[in-house]
């Protein structure tokens, strides 16, 4: 059960980092644009 949750929080964590990746190159992309 606590593999589980950790496995679960990794994957959040990861997933977290992602998308503030991409929140960033969006923000980048319209920086340039606009």
């Amino acid at each position: 059960m606590k593999s589980r949750l950790l496995k679960s929080t990794l994957m959040l964590r990861s997933t977290a980092k992602v998308l503030s990746q991409l929140q960033g190159l969006w923000y980048e992309t319209r920086k340039e644009k606009f």
